[in-house]
């Protein structure tokens, strides 16, 4: 069954983590909650690979992506628009920023970006009043 919006609903502890890695692809997964990797200080591989997801929000990744080494977003829509400007200003591990995998599908400027080289120039426009 694909799932929109990927809810944990696990006992284990820690929470429907295998090892140190979570995995979760081809799943149809458009959306994830902000609080999905609370409560998981031993993550250190994401894998979200061929998915629907489009938004990459900071509440959801800032904590996550100061701490593991590895996330897999490779086939999945991502917008690099303004709501991603957190992304190139986090102090990312240096094991991350080699394995940041996933690249920008829009806006058409930033189509086929690698997710690990955006920069500030980037979103420059989004600072910049009407």
């Amino acid at each position: 069954m694909a799932l929109s919006t990927l809810e944990l609903n696990c006992t284990e502890d820690p929470p429907c983590v295998w090892g140190f890695g979570m995995i979760y692809r081809n799943q149809r997964i458009e959306s994830l909650p902000e609080d999905l990797f609370k409560d998981m200080p031993s993550l250190q591989d994401i894998w979200l690979t061929g998915n629907l997801i489009s938004q990459l929000t900071e509440n959801t990744f800032k904590g996550p992506f100061t701490i593991i080494r590895s996330c897999t977003l490779d086939n999945n829509p991502i917008k690099c628009n303004c709501d991603l400007r957190w992304l190139p200003s986090m102090d990312l591990s240096r094991a991350l920023k080699r394995n940041l995998l996933g690249e920008c599908e829009e806006p058409k400027n930033l189509h086929g970006t690698l997710l690990s080289e955006l920069n500030q120039n980037d979103f420059q426009h989004c600072d910049q009043t009407a």
